[in-house]
């Protein structure tokens, strides 16, 4: 299962993540964009594992012919590049454009006692959301990879301040559960990742697109076991200054929690994989699994 974890972190030494920063606080995040176009072909070639994960989604997945999946490989690393320096841009100061599409749910929620479980994926630029919404009236505990390089994730922490947001990492130790369970009992809202396999080797299998892929049980284990709404999240880049963030609820996670466990936990895997397929359909170069996702590969 190790070859289906999610071990990637973001390039460069920190002089060059920090002088990436200073030159996006003096030029316009367009000019990085066009040397951006460039650099990620040497990114096709020399990491042949995530080219050929990409290659099967518009090929075998999406049914593209041979010549637009090709395409679709260079336009999806073309806009992960550009996600990246969206990021950064958002550590030195800039602002983007915001649209919602059912944000009032996550409202109605916050205003709520009870807390709940935020399923989010590495589907368009997640992390936007926490830099760029306001100030959220209760807190919310985000999940993150822990091999990430110190200084990204000190300019996480930074940004995701102002808006309410703790970062906390997976441990070996599985302390992060119990932050987990604390921080649901006292109705704070927890954001966990649907699509990626780190740290526990638990997966529950669910059809995306079409055939059965792995997801980590974690998520829908959490929800299930302390009984939480849960609401999936959505940040796609629509134009170079302009996300959109759509919140979509897992349907079967309002309903009432009784019965077997492990069967409610694959009710909300197969909602979750139904909704995360139709987002990718919408926007199918903004999917960055450049690992072995499906149980067929």
């Amino acid at each position: 299962m190790t070859d289906r974890q999610w071990t990637g972190k973001t390039d460069g030494t920190p002089w060059m993540l920090r002088s990436l920063v200073w030159l996006l606080k003096r030029f316009d995040v367009r000019l990085l964009y066009a040397v951006m176009s460039v650099v990620v072909i040497f990114y096709i070639i020399f990491r042949p594992s995530g080219t050929k994960a990409q290659y099967i989604l518009f090929r075998h997945r999406l049914k593209w012919s041979f010549l637009r999946s090709c395409i679709g490989v260079y336009k999806n690393h073309y806009m992960f590049g550009q996600v990246i320096l969206d990021r950064f841009a958002s550590y030195a100061g800039r602002e983007y454009k915001i649209v919602t599409d059912g944000m009032e749910i996550m409202e109605q929620w916050m205003s709520d006692e009870d807390g709940f479980v935020v399923i989010s994926s590495h589907v368009g630029n997640h992390e936007m959301a926490g830099y760029s919404v306001r100030r959220h009236s209760k807190p919310m505990y985000a999940l993150a990879f822990g091999g990430e390089k110190q200084m990204v994730t000190d300019y996480r922490r930074q940004m995701f301040e102002a808006a309410n947001i703790n970062l906390f990492t997976l441990n070996d130790d599985m302390s992060h559960v119990f932050l987990i369970h604390d921080a649901l009992s006292k109705g704070a809202v927890v954001t966990l990742f649907g699509d990626r396999i780190f740290g526990s080797e638990k997966t529950i299998t669910a059809k995306v697109l079409g055939v059965d892929a792995f997801l980590p049980a974690g998520p829908f284990a959490v929800s299930v076991a302390e009984r939480k709404k849960v609401l999936m999240m959505f940040v796609m880049k629509e134009r170079w200054n302009t996300y959109h963030i759509i919140c979509k609820p897992l349907v079967n996670s309002l309903q009432k929690y009784s019965g077997n466990k492990k069967q409610k936990m694959q009710e909300l895997a197969d909602n979750y994989a139904d909704t995360l397929a139709d987002i990718v359909s919408q926007y199918p170069t903004q999917w960055f699994h450049y690992y072995n996702f499906w149980q067929a590969e």
